[in-house]
């Protein structure tokens, strides 16, 4: 594996933080935050989306945490 496959595996394990561990989040939002604007100052288009995936999956756990007990 060369470093951008490595750096690729990492942000997509990063993505998937917000749905397998929501409840630690809060230790990590700062550090996922430098990152995400980090890259996106960057020009590494797959990088920015793939980090960009784990505010999206972010979103959907606080909506559905949100609504939960709602009809």
């Amino acid at each position: 594996m060369n470093h951008k496959e490595i750096q690729d595996c990492a942000l997509e394990a990063i993505a998937e933080i917000p749905i397998v561990g929501y409840e630690q989040i809060d230790k990590m939002l700062p550090q996922i935050g430098d990152l995400t604007l980090a890259l996106l100052a960057s020009d590494r288009t797959d990088a920015i989306k793939r980090v960009l995936y784990f505010w999206i999956n972010l979103a959907e756990v606080e909506y559905k945490y949100s609504h939960q007990g709602c009809s």
